[in-house]
């Protein structure tokens, strides 16, 4: 029985095994292998930030097109050993996230924020929440396995965006109410 198109036994591993790059050294073996990966991808994406644009943008197509290519040739379906996914959706993600500053100081700020998307995404990604999430896996092939974590990383972001907008108006209805500055 194969997992998926080209496997090749591995007696080593108990069964069928698949290629170090789609579960980035056997992350994915472990349990929360895509939390793990995740984890991992979040300072390559601060990292990747910090180089000048073409060699930055070449570093994330190519990520991408390796991945999704290898992705299409060994798996037939969404296997949670398969972490490559995960990975090329936050470094993607994010670095674009992050590299949208205007300043040294929103870079960090959006550093920092980053953490706090990359909860939410682990979250939208384990849960497959909002539905179009789950509904991205439908799609043929390597570009189902890796539209769901694409679209909960990009929903992550804009959720992310949105709720410490609100927060940020919280803390100052919070502090003008404290300081009793009741002026508009």
């Amino acid at each position: 029985m194969s997992v998926g198109k080209n496997f090749v036994e591995n007696k080593d591993v108990g069964g069928e095994a698949l290629p170090y790059y789609l579960t980035l050294g056997k992350i994915g073996y472990i349990r929360g292998g895509g939390t793990i990966a995740s984890l991992i991808a979040w300072p390559v994406a601060v990292l990747l930030s910090f180089l000048p644009e073409k060699i930055w943008r070449f570093l994330v197509y190519f990520l991408n097109a390796a991945g999704l290519v290898l992705t299409e040739y060994h798996v037939d379906f969404d296997d949670r050993r398969v972490v490559v996914d995960e990975f090329c959706a936050v470094v993607t993600l994010l670095s674009f996230y992050i590299r949208a500053s205007s300043d040294r100081r929103e870079f960090w700020i959006r550093v920092l924020k980053s953490g706090l998307i990359l909860v939410i995404y682990r979250f939208f990604d384990s849960f497959k929440v909002p539905f179009v999430v789950h509904e991205s896996e439908r799609l043929p092939g390597a570009l189902g396995i890796f539209a769901d974590d694409f679209v909960a990383c990009f929903l992550a972001i804009e959720f992310g965006e949105n709720l410490l907008d609100g927060m940020n108006d919280v803390v100052y209805e919070i502090k003008r109410i404290v300081t009793g500055d009741y002026t508009m």
